[in-house]
């Protein structure tokens, strides 16, 4: 999980005597490194995300050197800077304008009096990104294994367990990835995953986000597919301001622990190809219906087989005839033969339906008053849907 300024600062201010100046809406940015510097030209350096530490050495106390240094910052997409009062630095620096340019820009300012030491700020802080980026790191190869190879799961549970993933509790996995048209390679968009990370932090759902590639795979801990609902949703209108294509996600099925992970994430990838088919956003495993028991038969040849039974006598008389009987059946068998509410359906005139059924019944055989054949019908155009999806 990525190092959150606010947690840091929560953490560290009465330790560092550290006083938030301006710039409070800007806690939420994420700390990458720290960085101690007294020049604004030695900025180029900065890959974003540093927390900036400087005495001021060369502002002569001039607060617009620190406007001119804070911008500079800010351009370089820094976290937030801490003024380290003392010789250089002194608290009349921090005018009005300097004030108001860093709440404008969500910029947080620190100050620090000048008896705390850089080395120990530092220093804890350079230990508090470590031990965060090896958790996240044991993390993603924890979730990577249990996803992917559930019969690693033993010490993995163990180690999960420890880092606040209970090893029984039930878990939902969601799979979310951009349609087969527009497809996104989360992978090459960091800055973003890690915010969406970042952002998990402050949910009430224990969650891990795993970037796979072209899908983003999200773990949560809940006894049902609504709570995690709203945060799912919250991840796709996030993906949507960056990423100029449609996203959909697939929730699984509810895993009783650590060590189902592994069919909830197949149930989620089923799911997510038959919600993108369908064109839903947001579908859930547990409100797929029919669809579960096909998503449990791993023998697509037992599906196709089923679906050549059924309805292929009428398909043959489609490519033959060109005509379009097999929709019209699944229309009569959708509106439980109802002639008129077909018509209206197909916008075709009900002598037309009628016709149509006339050949099913008579040409084709096909027993449209046997409610059992009705239903086996209805489930092949149910199971041609789903291998369209696969």
């Amino acid at each position: 999980m990525p190092l959150i300024l606010r947690d840091c600062y929560h953490d560290y201010r009465s330790r560092f005597a550290l006083e938030l100046a301006a710039g409070e809406a800007g806690l939420s940015r994420i700390v990458k490194w720290v960085y101690v510097t007294e020049d604004e030209s030695t900025s180029d350096f900065l890959r974003g995300g540093e927390l900036i530490v400087t005495t001021g050495l060369l502002s002569g106390g001039s607060p617009q050197w620190l406007l001119r240094f804070l911008s500079r910052m800010l351009e370089q997409n820094t976290c937030g800077l801490i003024l380290n009062l003392g010789p250089y630095l002194h608290r009349d620096i921090v005018t009005p304008e300097v004030l108001a340019f860093c709440e404008q820009h969500r910029y947080p300012l620190f100050l620090m009096p000048w008896h705390i030491h850089i080395y120990d700020i530092t220093r804890c802080f350079y230990d508090r990104l470590f031990l965060d980026n090896r958790r996240s790191e044991d993390l993603d190869i924890a979730f990577t294994e249990l996803l992917h190879h559930p019969e690693t799961a033993q010490p993995l549970r163990d180690k999960l367990s420890a880092y606040g993933f209970p090893p029984d509790s039930p878990y939902f996995v969601t799979v979310i990835s951009g349609s087969a048209d527009h497809p996104v390679l989360f992978s090459d968009h960091r800055s973003l995953t890690e915010e969406l990370s970042a952002g998990l932090l402050s949910q009430p759902v224990p969650a891990h986000l795993l970037v796979s590639g072209s899908q983003l795979i999200l773990t949560a801990q809940c006894d049902t597919s609504d709570e995690i609902r709203p945060l799912i949703q919250d991840i796709l209108s996030k993906l949507a301001t960056h990423i100029p294509a449609d996203c959909c996600a697939g929730i699984g099925s509810r895993a009783g622990g650590l060590n189902r992970l592994y069919r909830s994430r197949q149930h989620a990838q089923d799911t997510l190809r038959l919600g993108c088919t369908r064109g839903q956003q947001i579908t859930c495993y547990d409100d797929t219906g029919f669809f579960r028991i096909l998503m449990n038969v791993s023998d697509r040849d037992v599906l196709q087989n089923y679906v050549r039974t059924q309805l292929g006598a009428v398909h043959d008389y489609d490519k033959q005839h060109h005509s379009d009987l097999s929709r019209t059946l699944y229309l009569y068998l959708l509106h439980r033969g109802s002639v008129q509410a077909v018509a209206a359906h197909a916008f075709c005139h009900r002598n037309t339906i009628n016709h149509r059924v006339h050949i099913l019944k008579d040409t084709l055989d096909i027993p449209l008053d046997d409610a059992a054949a009705c239903f086996e019908l209805m489930s092949a155009f149910l199971t041609e849907e789903y291998l369209k999806s696969i």
